[in-house]
């Protein structure tokens, strides 16, 4: 009788373990579904900073064997420029735009020199190149100055635009105070692979993950590094 009481005992305790586990073990994942609700939430409700429905991107990779004995050249741009004229016709396509990441979905930091600086202060940035029709496709504000235009020739080999954040880090009085400001885009042993000037300022928007702050960003025109068409529905 006393075993099968002391066995009856264990039996009761384990019964309780079992309860006890089963409840905590719904608990947490009640717990994990609100947590990924809120999370949810809070990218459908969080301001990018730029218009991201009804866009489609389509990745796309060079293939001139030119660019193998004379460098790169901007023969895919020019197709593309044509591309997008035909494809414009279309009523139900608002707007077509190149680049070569997307916004986003991942970014490339490179060494700047702002005005006002040295390389030696080893300054990074986003880096984004895009062609003339970026901005306006994205419904991006332009805060200061203006954006990359054709009739402005120097705009493909001197213009840049940068973030209201880049204003800030660079120590610069205002959005307005930075256009004319000097900067230069260097390569990993310090040389300088393109110089010229701020023609405009945009508004912060979020180039990376929601979960990263926003960084100091530099936009500028290269036919050549394009890689990506943004198709606004």
């Amino acid at each position: 009788k006393s075993d099968f009481s002391s066995n009856k005992s264990r039996g009761g305790i384990l019964r309780q373990a079992l309860l006890i586990f089963q409840f905590s073990a719904s608990v947490a994942l009640m717990i994990g579904a609100l947590v990924v609700f809120r999370q949810l939430q809070f990218i459908r409700g969080q301001e990018l900073g730029y218009q991201k429905d009804h866009v489609l991107i389509i990745p796309y990779a060079a293939s001139n064997s030119n660019t193998l004995f004379n460098g790169p050249d901007d023969s895919l741009y020019n197709r593309l420029q044509t591309f997008r004229q035909l494809i414009l016709q279309n009523p139900q396509i608002m707007a077509v735009t190149l680049s070569d990441v997307r916004p986003n979905l991942g970014v490339l930091r490179r060494g700047v020199v702002p005005e006002g600086f040295t390389a030696k202060d080893r300054i990074f940035a986003i880096n984004m190149k895009v062609d003339y029709h970026f901005l306006p496709a994205y419904a991006m504000q332009l805060v200061a100055g203006r954006n990359f235009s054709e009739l402005f020739g120097s705009d493909k080999t001197a213009g840049f635009i940068v973030n209201e954040t880049a204003v800030q880090r660079y120590h610069w009085k205002s959005p307005a105070d930075a256009i004319g400001k000097r900067i230069s885009i260097i390569g990993n042993r310090g040389n300088v692979l393109k110089q010229g000037v701020i023609i405009g300022v945009i508004k912060d928007f979020h180039a990376e993950s929601l979960y990263q702050p926003i960084d100091a960003l530099l936009i500028d025109r290269k036919s050549t590094r394009l890689n990506s068409s943004h198709l606004g529905i």
